[in-house]
């Protein structure tokens, strides 16, 4: 299953949510702040800035 965290102040994640999973049936799709095990997650959908986040998502791939 493929772990998504999103963040973003001006988009709402529900939308994200709704068209990401009409294509990817296995995605769990976080929103921030509400990581669950940092280790889980693989891909990230940010807009503004990352600061340290990517250092407490060490499997993260894109």
């Amino acid at each position: 299953m493929a772990v998504v965290l999103f963040k973003s102040q001006t988009d709402d994640p529900t939308l994200w949510n709704t068209e990401l999973s009409r294509y990817l049936a296995h995605l769990d799709f976080r929103v921030w702040p509400n990581v669950g095990d940092p280790r889980e997650v693989e891909y990230l959908l940010i807009w503004g800035e990352l600061g340290d986040l990517l250092e407490t998502l060490p499997n993260v791939k894109v």
